[in-house]
């Protein structure tokens, strides 16, 4: 399969318009777009669906990310552009990824999808699916960007992910929702800093949270950062490394 193959298009429906040129929506604002189309730009902004929740039903947790791309874009394209900007944004759904194949295929093929959106300067959102999916989107990312860090002087890319969990579980047992940083930060290694917000105790085990930190990963659980506020946070040096030319995923 070719990847333009494995990818369904948005159906018309989701498209919001209010019909009313004072009043617009971003359902009329974004475009449906295939790959090859030749009206992307670099920094135009491209939205593609995971409806997969395999990698949580295999971690035993709770189904039901399947359906957040239908659902996200169901509120998503009624909202307005923002007030408080001129700038008018270029926004392509290229749809969803297609769940024919095992999920290993699938994690390579959203890999695939997300590197050749960065590698032309495109800025990625990814909808639904289980935290799997993680380790598609950022290592698509890095693909591009971590290559360039390592062979050129550009800075090294910052990966900042909000959970309250690691997900740093081994893969001996195959992939799922709990393995995506483990595989990013054993592939990976030393081409990224990688930060953890909002971190809980009651979701970790020490084991996981000492191979976090022993790989690089900079941890900021959630209590901390209320008891210490998010100046505290911002002034650690992983983040006052961060430049308008650091190529930055969250």
């Amino acid at each position: 399969m070719t990847l333009k193959s494995i990818l369904i298009p948005t159906p018309p429906n989701y498209f919001f318009s209010k019909n009313d040129p004072d009043d617009p929506r971003l359902g009329e604002i974004v475009k449906t777009a295939q790959l090859g189309n030749t009206d992307l730009k670099p920094d135009d902004f491209v939205l593609m669906g995971y409806p997969d929740d395999d990698g949580i039903r295999l971690s035993g947790g709770r189904l039901g990310a399947a359906e957040a791309p239908k659902l996200i874009r169901q509120f998503l394209y009624k909202m307005t552009p923002s007030v408080l900007s001129n700038k008018k944004i270029r926004l392509f759904d290229f749809g969803d990824l297609a769940n024919v194949s095992d999920l290993p295929t699938r994690h390579q093929e959203a890999l695939a999808l997300t590197a050749n959106f960065h590698e032309k300067k495109m800025r990625v959102i990814t909808l639904g699916g289980g935290h799997d999916y993680g380790y598609s989107d950022v290592a698509g990312f890095l693909k591009t960007h971590g290559t360039l860090a390592t062979q050129t002087s550009k800075p090294k890319p910052v990966v900042i992910n909000f959970d309250a969990h690691l997900d740093v579980r081994p893969t001996q047992h195959g992939f799922n929702s709990g393995t995506p940083f483990y595989r990013v930060l054993s592939e990976y290694k030393d081409q990224f800093d990688f930060v953890e917000i909002g971190l809980q105790p009651q979701c970790n085990s020490k084991a996981h949270w000492s191979w976090a930190t022993d790989h690089g990963a900079h941890l900021f659980d959630l209590k901390t950062i209320e008891t210490r506020g998010l100046n505290n946070l911002l002034n650690h040096p992983v983040f006052k490394q961060i430049t308008p030319q650091t190529p930055l995923f969250i």
